[in-house]
């Protein structure tokens, strides 16, 4: 029995890049919803391998977005947000590629945020792809990073969690959040720009939950080496810039206790995410570089809506 009379529109945003089968499948999974008012998007981040010209004459034209260049999670998404809003979205839902939904899983989530007007974003929980148990990555972070019991396995439906931090792989937002918050900023391209969205939206006093009712399954379906080299540099950068940006702390302050550990983690040898020394002097100095746009960035984050 649903909580509404006429189903909020809900725009689903799946972003690919060099994932054509997993994206082709996701969207799959979408479409197997029961829910009666979505539209979905797919947009192509400039991917090399030719997925996005594979999947322009697969996914219908009105659910095809092409980017002309590679804007990295922050900013493909944010380019999804901003058609989601002007189309007259009240939820955006981004889901990666290598999510899978249940039949329900949407109409289950926005009655949840309907019912629910203080929430101002959800994640599901996230579950293996055999569907044999939490993510372990997810757990890990969202349940043991907050102190919270682990729930037995299978999940029972029906249960909450207020968190500090969702995870962007399976991520509904609210038109009013976006609206007052914004979107993802660029300047993380990928890893920990959710993280840093919300925190600004806990900063502005906003509301965040993991929910139990229909759980995802996340593959984990990874590119080769040498993408995931780059994604480690990615997780680096990510890490010191969002300890940068913190908005509770004046930038001065933020600045010194930044760069004073990073350089004391270079001198020490402590190495992050398999990381080399390289990347390590690299960051240091892309920091330095775009100190101007991190502080401008931090302002716009503490003033309000930003990037979209």
């Amino acid at each position: 029995m649903t909580i509404y009379n006429s189903p909020p529109k809900t725009y689903i945003l799946i972003l690919n890049y060099c994932s054509f089968d997993d994206t082709v499948e996701c969207a799959n999974s979408v479409r197997a919803s029961t829910y009666p008012n979505y539209n979905i998007l797919v947009i192509d981040n400039d991917s090399p391998d030719g997925s996005g010209q594979q999947l322009n004459s697969t996914i219908p034209h009105e659910e095809f977005l092409q980017l002309p260049f590679n804007t990295g999670y922050a900013g493909g998404n944010n380019e999804g947000i901003k058609i989601a809003l002007s189309h007259g979205a009240k939820y955006v839902f981004i889901i990666n590629p290598d999510v899978r939904l249940t039949e329900n899983s949407i109409t289950s989530y926005i009655e949840f945020m309907e019912l629910n007007p203080d929430v101002s974003a959800l994640n599901p929980i996230q579950v293996r792809g055999d569907n044999t148990n939490l993510d372990e990555f997810f757990a890990k972070e969202v349940f043991d990073g907050n102190a919270i019991q682990r729930p037995d396995f299978p999940i029972q439906p029906g249960l909450s969690w207020e968190v500090k931090s969702l995870f962007g792989a399976a991520l509904l937002l609210r038109r009013s959040t976006l609206e007052s918050i914004g979107g993802f900023d660029p300047l993380y391209f990928a890893y920990w720009e959710e993280m840093d969205l919300c925190r600004r939206i806990r900063y502005h006093a906003g509301k965040l939950v993991v929910i139990s009712d229909h759980p995802v399954q996340h593959l984990r379906n990874y590119q080769d080496s040498n993408i995931n080299k780059f994604r480690s540099f990615l997780r680096l950068k990510g890490m010191y810039l969002y300890q940068l940006k913190s908005p509770a702390l004046a930038f001065r302050i933020a600045t010194k206790r930044t760069f004073k550990s990073l350089i004391s983690d270079i001198f020490n040898g402590k190495r992050e995410f398999g990381n080399g020394l390289f990347n390590y002097i690299k960051i240091l100095l892309w920091l330095i570089w775009n100190l101007p746009a991190i502080k401008r960035h931090r302002q716009m984050d503490r003033n309000g809506r930003s990037y979209i």
